[in-house]
């Protein structure tokens, strides 16, 4: 776009509302629902919190897009184990048809305190997998960005993530930690997946990510909390002037807790 060229903005809205339940003590599982839309009026239905908004966006045109999902996390002794499931564009009399309009992405999670080493070791790891159609509508205005920042899973729809780390707590306000963590994103095609042509996972120009991190932080110096990161990216088609590099970075947080 030419920049002198003043372009006129677009609202965009989020709805949201969910509920959490506390099965026990080291259980909880929360039920959510999200709609996206914009370019109007914000309707009626979607400042109720308890209507649900499936009902709602189809009784007005099924013209928003319409994210259904649940988490949990559950411990046992001295593991967790966190999980996400959600649903875009759900159509339930074809749930189990072969072509349906069901677009799912989920994510796994388990960490794990060893006895060792004084408890103040941590694993971790986490594996995210997103269909090709999600994270996109038909209608621009209802994508789930914000100026093309994604408002979901950090890499968009059609991708695979997998994410492992050791962390080591040295005492409570200062830790080390070793990661690693493979992306892969493919291409989608909006075109396709509305005309319920097949598109495949993982498809198209593949972008590739792996990255070796080691971080060191320290919180409560005063008025500043410390944190240095070290990284090695190994990448493709992602758009860098390089595709293996590292980076370095240091930060100063005044008075911010988290």
């Amino acid at each position: 776009n030419d920049e002198n060229i003043r372009q006129p903005n677009v609202a965009r809205y989020v709805a949201l509302h969910r509920i959490d339940l506390n099965v026990k003590t080291n259980f909880r599982i929360g039920f959510y629902e999200e709609i996206i839309f914009g370019a109007r009026d914000i309707p009626l239905e979607y400042l109720n919190p308890v209507l649900p908004f499936w009902s709602a966006q189809h009784s007005l045109g099924d013209l928003d897009n319409l994210i259904l999902g649940l988490d949990f996390t559950y411990i046992y002794k001295r593991m967790r184990f966190i999980g996400s499931f959600f649903m875009d564009e759900w159509d339930p009399y074809k749930t189990f048809n072969q072509n349906n309009r069901n677009w799912f992405g989920y994510q796994f999670g388990f960490s794990f305190l060893p006895h060792s080493f004084n408890n103040k070791l941590l694993f971790k790891t986490e594996y995210a997998r997103l269909d090709p159609r999600v994270y996109n509508h038909r209608f621009q205005i209802n994508y789930p960005q914000h100026h093309n920042y994604n408002l979901g899973y950090w890499t968009g729809g059609n991708a695979e993530d997998i994410y492992i780390s050791m962390i080591y707590n040295i005492n409570d306000e200062s830790f080390f930690n070793l990661s690693y963590e493979k992306t892969q994103i493919g291409e989608q095609n909006v075109l396709n997946q509305y005309n319920d042509i097949e598109v495949e996972f993982l498809s198209g120009n593949i972008k590739h990510r792996i990255v070796y991190t080691v971080s060191y932080r320290k919180n409560g110096l005063k008025y500043f909390d410390f944190r240095l990161n070290l990284k090695s990216y190994n990448t493709s088609n992602l758009g860098y002037n390089k595709d293996n590099f590292f980076e370095t970075s240091f930060s100063l947080l005044y008075n911010i807790p988290f």
